[in-house]
């Protein structure tokens, strides 16, 4: 206190700086991780690996003979010059099938 009996004013504007500078900090952390954490396509590819590992426990564990075929289209670089598209067809078999197989032939 001084002696005219007025209080400074400095401590209260320190005090005042380092409050709105420390909330700004908190602000940005939270605001990037928030961004990360509810990104968009960071999310759907979380998504899409948890899909995929749910995926290859089902295709390894299965006893059914599982098959599955994708159709996706395929540009022939021998018939390019008469823009001709045609269709990749791909399939997999899963697993327990080869053990059917070899069953059955030992079977027979």
């Amino acid at each position: 206190r001084r002696e005219n009996g007025e209080y400074p004013w400095w401590p209260f504007m320190a005090d005042l700086v380092l409050d709105m500078t420390a909330k700004y900090v908190y602000n940005l952390i939270i605001l990037n991780a928030h961004a990360k954490l509810f990104d968009p396509t960071a999310r759907a590819e979380r998504r899409l690996e948890e899909l995929r590992s749910l995926i290859d426990v089902v295709w390894d564990s299965s006893s059914d003979a599982l098959v599955v075929s994708s159709r996706e289209p395929f540009r022939d670089t021998a018939v390019e010059r008469d823009n001709t598209t045609g269709y990749l067809v791909r399939t997999m078999v899963s697993p327990t099938t080869a053990s059917l197989i070899t069953s059955r032939s030992n079977n027979a």
